[in-house]
């Protein structure tokens, strides 16, 4: 996704932001969410970051990843309380995973 590569390789990443939108005309993803979210993230668009990924964690509330650019968010916005919310959430999210991951190998051995 073009948008995608503004936002990991360019220093310009509202170039990235229109070809979300557009992704997102076409379907509401959380990847789409979240590349959205960085990208409005670097440009200190703070508030529609926190927007986006709020929908991103509504499509998918189980992926840690969503977690850690919202304590991101909260952390360029000055709000510690919010930060440790979402580490802790970003930490259980982990833990949860690891141990599913672990029972699912343990009934394939």
């Amino acid at each position: 996704m073009i948008g995608t590569l503004y936002t990991d390789l360019s220093s310009t990443p509202s170039k990235a932001i229109p070809f979300f939108d557009e992704a997102l005309k076409i379907k509401s993803n959380m990847q789409v969410l979240l590349g959205k979210s960085l990208a409005l993230l670097k440009c200190e668009r703070l508030d529609e970051a926190l927007d986006n990924i709020n929908q991103a964690i509504a499509l998918n509330p189980e992926e840690a990843v969503l977690y850690n650019v919202r304590g991101q968010i909260f952390h360029k916005k000055g709000n510690a309380e919010e930060v440790e919310i979402n580490r802790v959430k970003y930490n259980s999210l982990i833990s949860r995973n690891s141990i599913k991951r672990l029972s699912v190998d343990e009934v394939k051995n």
